[in-house]
């Protein structure tokens, strides 16, 4: 017990002798000093450069419509369209330039006529108070996953009054068929409207024939199944393709 004692004395003494040293160095010898740790103002910064390896700026988010994400994107597409906004048609479609590129001032008082899907996507069409019709295709998986940019343009189909009563019967009959009401009544008389919406409804694998008097062409619609249905129409509103042209059926 001793000797360890003797050897932790021995120990202690130089170590007691270098602190001692320490003590009596005078103030700033040998005192080295440290560089400034002050952080440099970040507003005074310039550019990061190319090939820096700061953090790239944040990507910007599409903007978002005041009302958020519409739960009918259709009716959005179309009051975008209607309204001339061209930064909201430019969000919500992948083609704005097939909107903006339809000729004329159509009337944009619209009313949906129909809805349905085909192949992930979801068809809406819609006519306005001329009879022009408009068909909006959404893509159901990007709408589904609240995406931009989901819709376009599938089909721009103004009304046409044909100066042959054979394509005027034809117009006729695929707005019946396609659920068209206000330009059924374009081409016709209320009572011939009412008269084709009884009935039941047909696909488009009809045959026309026609019969002309004087006044009228009698054109006979017929289809396998018994469909048999004869409309006449007015020579003259024909021929100067003037609406309002069937005026009678049998």
């Amino acid at each position: 017990m001793r000797r360890i004692a003797a050897v932790v004395a021995a120990i202690a003494i130089p170590v007691l002798l270098v602190a001692g040293c320490r003590a009596a160095q005078p103030a700033g010898a040998g005192h080295v000093t440290a560089p400034s740790t002050t952080t440099p103002d970040k507003s005074a910064r310039t550019p990061t450069s190319p090939g820096s390896t700061a953090a790239p700026p944040a990507i910007e988010t599409p903007p978002v419509e005041p009302s958020g994400y519409p739960t009918d994107y259709h009716r959005a597409v179309l009051a975008a369209w209607s309204s001339h906004d061209t930064a909201r048609l430019a969000l919500l479609t992948s083609d704005p330039d097939n909107f903006l590129a339809i000729p004329g001032h159509p009337d944009q008082n619209w009313t949906p006529v129909q809805c349905g899907g085909a192949v992930g996507s979801e068809y809406c069409g819609y006519e306005n108070r001329d009879g022009d019709a408009i068909t909006i295709r959404v893509g159901r998986q990007a709408f589904t996953e609240h995406k931009w940019h989901v819709a376009n343009l599938h089909r721009w189909d103004p009304i046409t009054f044909p100066a042959d009563p054979k394509a005027y019967a034809d117009e006729f009959l695929h707005a019946w068929i396609d659920g068209y009401h206000t330009r059924m009544l374009m081409l016709s008389l209320p009572q011939v409207v009412d008269h084709f919406n009884a009935l039941g409804l047909i696909d488009d694998s009809y045959t026309i024939t026609t019969k002309d008097t004087a006044s009228h062409t009698h054109v006979r619609i017929t289809r396998a199944g018994g469909f048999n249905q004869t409309i006449a129409i007015r020579n003259q509103q024909v021929a100067l393709r003037l609406p309002h042209a069937i005026d009678g059926f049998a």
